[in-house]
């Protein structure tokens, strides 16, 4: 089984935070979890470890990433990820409820690693890292 240091759930919905953290939590898939509510408060905590080698440990290995949140949606997000210097790239998965295909294509052509429709499911997130990792 996969196991990794640290996942960032980006979200605004308490009910589905609260769903990912306990599906992933029940799934022992990492050691530890961070929330941001939206794409500026996790672009700031991925800032904090820019150009720092010695804190790669420190930056999540995967961030679940929802499209539609206030301030910087998931697509804001993730180009302004790639403009971030960091030492490691996380892997990106794109969770929305959106069943658009448009969004699909647009998260995985903005570099996103991933698109799961919600709810988590720790198969389909197992699956993706098996193939991944």
């Amino acid at each position: 089984m996969i196991k990794l240091d640290l996942i960032m759930v980006v979200e605004d919905d308490p009910s589905a935070i609260f769903l990912a953290h306990r599906v992933l939590t029940k799934s022992v898939i990492a050691e530890k979890f961070c929330t941001a509510r939206n794409g500026i408060q996790a672009l700031s905590c991925l800032q904090s470890h820019c150009g720092a080698p010695d804190y790669h440990h420190e930056l999540p290995s995967l961030i679940l990433l929802d499209i539609n949140m206030p301030y910087m949606d998931g697509f804001e997000f993730l180009l302004e990820l790639d403009l971030l210097k960091l030492n490691t790239r996380p892997l990106v998965v794109m969770l929305s409820s959106s069943q658009k295909k448009e969004d699909e294509h647009k998260a995985l052509q903005l570099k996103a690693d991933a698109y799961l429709r919600k709810p988590l499911k720790i198969e389909e997130l197992n699956e993706f890292l098996s193939k991944t990792l």
